[in-house]
């Protein structure tokens, strides 16, 4: 990857009020040499190697992968009132790329296209207002914002693609409480509509086309406590809902069903005390909900993964912690109750797969800054 980037900052009180603004460009080129085999005999070639993979998602892929951006990015922020300080942005993208085979393919298929990618032209807005109601005590926002995806490289590499990138939508309202300086609140209610999904619609053409949407919505909170100097408590806590929302007339048993790999609830809890001034006792509690991991067909109900639930421990000792010079030295016990749990899940042609975690693991570190 190559990349730079260059931007303007400024402040400015135009009607006694601060305006804050800043403008930039970036442009980077990121490149990668892509390979895949399937059939293989512990990382070795086999005799149905090289011919596997006609019409299907197997077989070798051997390719040159390329991506260039290039962005163009301004935001302001006016600071009329305490209760009014609204922001106002916007991001350019423009966006080429390409494919070259590198050696031998033996796929097939949609998922083996390799061309130029289409210039992608994309403009993305963002605006918010900010308001404190108690300095230092109580904040809230509120703000809309929009993102974007590009097509799969499945799709992207296909000649003659006609589609627009993926965008996405988020609003969000929060508020952030300070009641006591011991304690910190920041809670968030938030919605991520996409639509202009991207589909293979002919498979036998390989004509793609945007339709499609989908909702993501929940609740995020994070909260810390440090009732006391050695003691410092802290836990973020998330549940999300997520839902398709439009889906090609030949599927309309996706709509409604729950988009894949999306955990319903996390929570970590993090507990940190201090016996004596140079140790850190960190305690480290996590919990990953249910999720889908297969979307439903006409005749086959969604699969899920129930998630896991996991504990790590860490003791930190810093030496020298006052001067500029800091040294320290940890251990680390992770999956404390050597639990068996799958950091993901998913399906892959009818089966399910499974990312096994670590089991119980113990670590030994030091750190120095000079």
């Amino acid at each position: 990857m190559l990349g730079f980037g260059v931007n303007l900052n400024g402040e400015h009180k135009p009607l006694g009020a601060t305006l804050k603004w800043v403008f930039g460009a970036e442009r980077y080129q990121e490149k990668t040499l892509y390979t895949y085999a399937d059939a293989l005999n512990n990382g070795a070639f086999t005799a149905t190697t090289l011919t596997s993979g006609v019409s299907g998602g197997i077989g070798t892929l051997n390719r040159n992968l390329r991506n260039e951006f290039s962005s163009l990015f301004g935001q302001a922020e006016w600071q009329l009132h305490p209760l009014f300080k609204p922001t106002a942005g916007a991001r350019y993208d423009s966006v080429t790329g390409g494919c070259q085979k590198a050696g031998v393919e033996t796929r097939t298929g949609a998922s083996a296209q390799c061309f130029d990618q289409p210039k992608f032209n994309i403009s993305t807005p963002k605006v918010g207002v900010r308001s404190t109601w108690i300095p230092s005590v109580f904040d809230t926002r509120v703000s809309v914002a929009e993102g974007f995806a590009l097509p799969s490289d499945a799709a992207k590499f296909t000649a003659g693609l006609k589609v627009d990138a993926t965008k996405f939508r988020q609003t969000e309202i929060g508020a952030t409480l300070r009641p006591h300086a011991d304690l910190y609140v920041d809670i968030a209610g938030f919605r991520i509509d996409s639509r202009d999904e991207i589909a293979l619609i002919v498979p036998a053409t390989l004509t793609y086309a945007n339709i499609g949407k989908t909702r993501r919505q929940g609740l995020e909170a994070e909260i810390r406590y440090t009732p006391a100097q050695w003691l410092e408590l802290s836990a973020a806590l998330a549940s999300f809902r997520t839902k398709v929302v439009e889906s090609l007339p030949t599927t309309p048993f996706l709509v409604g069903s729950e988009l894949t790999g999306v955990a319903r609830n996390l929570v970590t809890v993090v507990a940190a005390v201090k016996p004596i001034e140079s140790m850190t006792l960190t305690a480290t509690a996590r919990s990953v909900g249910r999720y889908a991991i297969s979307q439903p067909s006409a005749t086959v109900k969604p699969l899920y993964y129930d998630g896991y639930k996991m504990l790590d421990l860490m003791a930190t000792y810093d030496f020298n912690n006052r001067s500029a010079s800091k040294r320290s030295v940890y251990v680390q016990v992770a999956n404390v109750t050597d639990r068996r749990y799958a950091t993901s899940a998913g399906q892959t042609g009818g089966t399910r797969t499974y990312n096994p975690a670590p089991p119980r693991t113990f670590m030994v570190g030091a750190s120095m800054n000079f």
